[in-house]
């Protein structure tokens, strides 16, 4: 917590930085209040394949080659790699 080590506010663009994970991170993310830190996460939440569905998170899932589960409208589950 020196002022030698940057101060961002925390916005979605976290998720996209990246950082050698073995040295000390060169920023720290700040949020006014917890609600704000929730209400970021939420918005990022919205935007994965999870949220979404349909076939954009359907070609998600499958161009992950990844075990996944689909919920048909029926409310049946399906969980296996696709």
């Amino acid at each position: 917590m020196t002022d030698k080590v940057k101060k961002v506010p925390y916005s979605l663009e976290a998720a996209h930085t990246s950082f050698d994970i073995t040295q000390p991170q060169p920023q720290l993310y700040v949020t006014p209040d917890f609600a704000f830190l929730s209400q970021v996460l939420e918005d990022f939440a919205n935007t994965m394949a999870l949220r979404t569905g349909g076939l954009s998170g359907l070609q998600k899932l499958i161009d992950s080659r990844d075990l996944g589960t689909i919920e048909l409208s029926t409310g049946l589950q399906v969980s296996r790699k696709f």
